[in-house]
This record gives C-alpha cells, sequence and structure tokens, in this order.
C-alpha cells in the first residue's frame, strides 16, 4: 500500500536552494522555516538543522540565527536577484502543479514579493499578475475563471521564457 491516503493533503517541500531563494524574497515566512527543516532531515543532516527543525515557530529569532548556519551546512550559497525569483517561481509552481497550493496562494505570494523587492523589471510575469489580481478583486468585466486562467497562462509563459523545471 501507498504511503499517501487518497485524502492526505499534498506538501511540497522546497530545496535547500529554493528555501534560501523564498526567504530571500520573502516568501517563505520564518515560522514556517523548523518544518522545512525537519523535512529536509530525511535528506540532509547537521547539527544546526536538527537544532532547527525540533524548534517551534515560534522562535523567530533563533530561527533567524540559525538559518544562514543550516544554509552553510548544506552548502547553499546566497541566491538573490534573478536566480532567486527563478528558484522561488520554480518551487511554487510545482507546489501550485502538485495541488499544494492554489493559484490564488502562488499569485498572493509572488505579488507580495513583487512588492516588497521594489517592483524588479526583470520579472514582468510578476507585474502581469498583480494586474490580474487587481482585476480579480475590481470585477471589471471578465469572469475570476477568465482571469485566473490568465494568470495560470502567465505562470506556465514565465516557466517557459525562464526555462524552469516543469
Amino acid at each position: 500500500m501507498s504511503g499517501r491516503l487518497r485524502d492526505d493533503p499534498v506538501v511540497v517541500i522546497p530545496s535547500p536552494a529554493q528555501g534560501a531563494a523564498l526567504r530571500h524574497l520573502g516568501m517563505l515566512n520564518t515560522d514556517e522555516i523548523p518544518m522545512v527543516a525537519a523535512h529536509w532531515l530525511t535528506e540532509y543532516d547537521s547539527p544546526a538543522l536538527r537544532r532547527l527543525a525540533g524548534l517551534n515557530g515560534s522562535e523567530g529569532w533563533l530561527i533567524d540565527q540559525l538559518w544562514p548556519e543550516v544554509l552553510s551546512d548544506l552548502g547553499v550559497d546566497e541566491v538573490d536577484g534573478e536566480h532567486a525569483w527563478d528558484l522561488s517561481v520554480a518551487f511554487q509552481l510545482t507546489a501550485w502543479r502538485a495541488g499544494d497550493r492554489s493559484i490564488t496562494k502562488v499569485m498572493s505570494q509572488v505579488i507580495r514579493a513583487y512588492i516588497e523587492n521594489d517592483y524588479p523589471r526583470y520579472v514582468p510575469e510578476a507585474g502581469q499578475l498583480y494586474g490580474l489580481e487587481d482585476e480579480l478583486e475590481g470585477g471589471w468585466g471578465r469572469t475570476p475563471q477568465e482571469v485566473l486562467a490568465e494568470a495560470e497562462q502567465t505562470l506556465n509563459e514565465w516557466a517557459e521564457r525562464r526555462s524552469l523545471p516543469s
């Protein structure tokens, strides 16, 4: 029998490099990090990773202190710029396609990161999603299904343009 029951939720866990990118862009919250670290223990090991995995999500200061050490232990270099976006969006697409998150959740995370990172020009698709979210909230004539279909198309085109894993 498979380890996954029919009604079990799908959980997609970022790779360490994706985790670094998500954190850099503000798409991975401090309180989520211990659970991610616990999942990483199935493939990686270090004292800092074990300690991080055992923390409560409310121990923000300690989580923030251990995070760089864990990434270093796992051989993850600092990730920023377009590379951070590529890794983050690849993760978001994987999570969406696996059913771990909705298209609106992906849009929300990408848009928040887009705004918090001062609207980087090299991610025009994020700007497109920003406009689609406005349209979705404003009811500008198209149905929500039409707007969400365009959001899905935008994400898929983003993946193609940047040659992200599908």
